[in-house]
């Protein structure tokens, strides 16, 4: 396929761009995440892709043009992009900007990378419909949850562990749950009705286990802190959450009793 490379590099993460007032307002592209993604891509600036300034010139506009040279695979086979810069940095043109160069350089580079399809969306003026926008802020959305922590959660359901299940599930973000909630592939309305159950099933557990250390702080019996062991570090700190300041207490006091 010929678009095969643009297909993969067109759309851009609005992470890495921003708006910028020329006249206009336009987005502009991160240009090291730029070399970055055709670093990616190609290698290593200089052995897999590279560049060459081939002319500089000078505009009676006050603005400098330098014509970029890249290459990518094979250095004999290049193709040629002007990049462009103001002179100065004011509209009076009184203060000279002394990162023209540099400036002109990179609009260089990241014209030529354009013509492969890098950031291809911004090109095509998708950037200027919200929608879009929106569209892309979601396609590149970090994930709210781990791979761990999926992981944790698929192996709890398939083990029907509803007390451990319970307890993973209020020890992370109420967001980081949904997500993983609706992250269903399969049998989304049987899987979900699954979660409902463990859920409620697993509250019951854990409120046994509280009014049994409740019971035990009554008792005056140091042994009901037993009901904080062969948990892991989240589930215990879940449990301890969901005791009274004053059973917190007690529970410390006991703990200091036995250790002493």
């Amino acid at each position: 396929m010929n678009d095969e490379l643009w297909l993969k590099v067109e759309k851009t993460n609005p992470k890495h761009t921003k708006e910028v007032n020329f006249g206009r307002k336009i987005t502009a592209i991160d240009p090291y995440q730029q070399i970055k993604n055709a670093t990616k891509e190609f290698g290593p600036v200089g052995k897999g892709w590279g560049w060459e300034v081939k002319q500089v010139q000078h505009l009676p506009t006050n603005e400098v043009c330098i014509l970029i040279s890249m290459w990518h695979g094979d250095s004999g086979k290049v193709f040629e992009q002007w990049g462009q810069a103001s002179l100065y940095i004011d509209k009076a043109e009184a203060k000279k900007d002394t990162d023209c160069m540099k400036k002109a350089t990179t609009d260089g580079i990241t014209k030529c990378l354009s013509l492969l399809g890098f950031n291809a969306d911004i090109f095509l003026g998708k950037y200027e419909d919200n929608k879009y926008v929106q569209q892309m802020k979601s396609e590149f959305a970090e994930p709210l949850y781990t791979k761990e922590q999926r992981d944790t959660f698929m192996a709890l359901k398939s083990e029907i562990d509803a007390g451990g299940f319970y307890l993973f599930i209020r020890s992370i973000s109420e967001e980081a749950y949904i997500s993983l909630y609706n992250s269903f592939e399969k049998d989304i309305g049987k899987n979900k009705e699954a979660c409902k159950a463990l859920e409620k099933t697993g509250l019951e557990e854990v409120q046994e286990i509280i009014m049994d250390i409740a019971q035990g702080i009554d008792d005056n019996d140091p042994a009901c802190i037993e009901n904080l062991q062969g948990w892991a570090a989240y589930e215990k700190k879940v449990i301890w959450s969901m005791l009274s300041k004053e059973q917190q207490e007690a529970l410390t006091k006991f703990k200091e009793q036995a250790d002493g």
